[in-house]
């Protein structure tokens, strides 16, 4: 062992930085559902859609809400309310805080693939996360 805990596991034997992806994804995603909640307009959207086209909706919107969430997050904070609640950030290649473009895009990668991230389920590391794999962009432990 030589006192590194590279083979320390978390719930499920998922390796602990996993877990905290899974989780921090959980936040975020909830995050971008209460915001869709907030600015939904029930009472009209009732009256005018059929309750099928209401719920499509909403899942729409709030796919939307997500994209614009992590974009604009990664934008101005570099990290999401659920990687600062998790002790997580951005980093670029060389472990700096990232140019605003490639937060922005890493954001925009994130929100579109954050919600089969959030769902593929079972113990084994969640779906491939777009955007780390297709930007510079890195998810870090921050604190």
């Amino acid at each position: 062992m030589g006192g590194d805990n590279a083979d320390v596991r978390g719930i499920q034997g998922q390796a602990p930085e996993a877990s905290a992806r899974r989780k921090q994804s959980a936040i975020d995603v909830a995050t971008a559902l209460i915001l869709t909640i907030l600015v939904w307009p029930f009472p009209l959207a009732r009256v005018s859609l059929t309750p099928l086209v209401h719920v499509i909706s909403i899942l729409v919107l709030w796919q939307l809400m997500q994209v614009g969430y992590f974009a604009v997050s990664a934008a101005v904070w570099r990290k999401t309310a659920g990687m600062h609640l998790l002790g997580l950030g951005l980093a670029d290649a060389d472990g700096c805080v990232p140019a605003r473009g490639a937060a922005v895009t890493w954001g925009l990668l994130a929100g579109v693939s954050a919600l089969p991230r959030l769902v593929s389920g079972g113990p084994a590391p969640p779906l491939p996360d777009f955007a780390e794999r297709s930007s510079v962009v890195r998810v870090v432990v921050t604190g």
